[in-house]
């Protein structure tokens, strides 16, 4: 990446909408919001949200059932302010999550809320949950959306959120990615030095996802959509298979295929392929 002035930072943690207690779904997507709301440089700064504009030319999060996945990107000669910003980040997370403002707290919660009436207040938004409805049974991790309901996220306490948060977001469940114009050596020792005098932690256990038993049905489910919706589900090896890379390798040839005829033969706007399945992930830190 030598021709590009840009340098990005991804933190992506081991923990998703999986790790949710039955019936509180939303959880780690709060968590995700939550962790912008920090005061990283004393409680009397301005919160993470207000600092990363000053520094950064992009940032985002999502939360997916196996993960949630922060990046911050900025011009390639502040890769040391974005470590920075998320090494302290990672400290607070384990111990200060309390000292967030109940009423920034509340704002942010009903930011998650508005975010989920939006996508599921369409016919179009509420295709992904009654397809995994009909796919996964009752009280399986995948049987929901990662990002929550209305209905369970208004029960949501900060208790509940910093909970999750000490339970789940330490330096052993997180990844340290770093892409772009930089010297390998030298952010590597960077990473070394931001990172690796916070305690690893002791993360509880990862909720455990079964793999289903197939069967052959056909469900149909009337939405008032613009064009009829076809989904096809089937079992695929699980990911630490020695074949795992096979089935990535064709899933990706025939969503490249079909979207070409598709796009040649305008019967369907759009073709998507959506792999499910945990995650395989270090119990060791990075940098060890």
């Amino acid at each position: 990446y030598k021709h590009t002035p840009s340098v990005q930072v991804a933190l992506p943690y081991s923990v998703g909408g999986n790790e949710e207690p039955a019936g509180q779904s939303g959880r780690a997507h709060s968590v995700e919001h939550m962790m912008f709301q920090f005061r990283l440089f004393g409680a009397d700064g301005p919160d993470l949200l207000t600092v990363l504009p000053t520094i950064t030319t992009g940032m985002n999060a999502y939360t997916a059932p196996d993960r949630t996945h922060y990046w911050l990107q900025a011009p390639a000669e502040d890769v040391a302010k974005l470590l920075d910003l998320e090494a302290r980040r990672m400290r607070l997370a384990a111990s200060k999550c309390d000292e967030i403002p109940d009423a920034e707290f509340a704002r942010e919660l009903d930011v998650v809320r508005n975010e989920i009436r939006r996508q599921l207040g369409t016919a179009q938004g509420l295709i992904l949950p009654t397809v995994l409805e009909k796919v996964y049974p009752k009280g399986h991790p995948y049987s929901h959306t990662a990002g929550g309901n209305d209905a369970q996220l208004v029960t949501i306490t900060k208790k509940d959120v910093c909970d999750f948060m000490r339970d789940y977001y330490v330096p052993s469940r997180a990844t340290v990615l770093v892409a772009g114009n930089i010297d390998v050596d030298e952010v590597g020792q960077l990473v070394k030095g931001y990172f690796g005098g916070i305690p690893k932690g002791n993360p509880k256990p990862r909720a455990k996802v079964e793999a289903i038993k197939t069967a052959k049905a056909k469900h149909e489910v009337k939405l008032d959509v613009d064009r009829p919706i076809i989904v096809v589900a089937w079992a695929l090896p699980p990911k630490d298979d020695p074949d795992s890379i096979k089935r990535q390798l064709t899933a990706g040839s025939l969503q490249a295929r079909d979207g070409h005829y598709s796009s040649n033969w305008d019967y369907a706007p759009s073709v998507q392929l959506n792999a499910r399945g945990q995650e395989k992930h270090s119990q060791d830190p990075w940098p060890s």
